[in-house]
């Protein structure tokens, strides 16, 4: 297979994946050879100055501060159920977050004060910068700060930049050169570092979604998931893992594979409360997002990460 001809299936791949993973085929980006381009945006500083806070964040540093997109966050209703939603820190209509997702989850389970910073979207937006700027406004409003212990980022699905490097890790088995994510990460290592010198910057992949080239999309019987061939999906699943992994690395941060810690939990777990991510039809798994994190999901895939943060 010829360069070009890869990278139009791995540009392939990864719309498919980003529908997969609930995100929206107009998000999806299209992978190049060329180094992604430099993206007319305000600096990070002047994009926080624009970005003034909706509502009220915790008062003071928080011991964790979490930072992710609609897998984080998931915000949003469960049908037929009444909202147990947050209001978003940032000024973004989608910011609201369910609080029994794995953020709060994880404080919970390890007994922390948190504040989360995530959001439906983070990152579709303007990649690269969206995120480095809700960083600024934790650390302006006080959040990130003397006595922050963990900074955790579970991000890049919905970030076109990040795909690049998924598709470069795909073609080279696995050898992702330098890129803008992983800068992204050393700026937000130094940065954090300058307000919270205590604080650990952790990166968590996503979980799993797709088992055996499988989706279960569709689950009208919550005992008998229906799955559907998804050619691709587990190469395209672990390549963003991969590529999260190799920007952790290459920073010197830690990395938390939820991926593998949540093999077999995908959508096509027989058991409903072992489906840690909902189809986009699935009554038995509740969910306050189609194919996203169930509510039980959120719960235990916090416990996973707070075991560890703190092990």
């Amino acid at each position: 297979m010829n360069k070009s001809s890869f990278l139009r299936k791995a540009s392939s791949l990864g719309a498919a994946a980003l529908v997969g993973f609930g995100l929206t085929l107009s998000s999806a980006p299209v992978v190049s050879a060329n180094p992604a381009p430099q993206l007319p945006v305000p600096s990070v500083s002047q994009l926080a100055g624009m970005l003034p806070n909706s509502s009220t964040p915790p008062a003071g540093a928080q011991q964790i501060v979490t930072f992710g997109d609609s897998f984080t966050a998931t915000g949003g209703t469960v049908p037929g159920q009444a909202p147990q939603t947050e209001k978003g820190y940032q000024f973004k209509p989608t910011c609201a977050k369910d609080v029994r997702n794995w953020p709060h989850s994880a404080a919970a389970a390890a007994g922390k004060s948190l504040a989360d910073w995530s959001c439906n979207g983070t990152g579709g937006m303007i990649p690269i910068f969206e995120v480095q700027a809700y960083v600024e406004q934790a650390i302006a409003a006080g959040n990130i700060g003397p006595g922050t212990e963990k900074v955790v980022f579970m991000y890049g699905g919905m970030d076109a930049v990040q795909w690049v490097d998924v598709a470069a890790g795909l073609q080279a088995a696995g050898n992702i050169p330098e890129s803008e994510f992983t800068r992204m990460y050393g700026a937000i290592k130094n940065r954090i570092a300058q307000a919270a010198p205590g604080a650990q910057v952790v990166v968590a992949a996503y979980p799993e979604f797709v088992t055996n080239d499988k989706l279960c999309l569709v689950n009208p019987d919550p005992h008998n998931p229906i799955p559907l061939p998804a050619p691709g999906g587990d190469q395209i699943q672990n390549g963003l893992r991969n590529s999260l992994k190799h920007a952790a690395q290459v920073n010197g941060l830690q990395f938390i594979d939820t991926l593998e810690l949540t093999r077999g939990h995908g959508t096509c777990n027989p058991d409903p409360n072992q489906r840690y991510v909902a189809g986009t039809f699935d009554p038995g798994a509740p969910s306050t997002m189609p194919a996203h994190p169930t509510v039980v999901g959120g719960i235990e895939i916090g416990k996973i990460i707070a075991k560890e943060l703190y092990r």
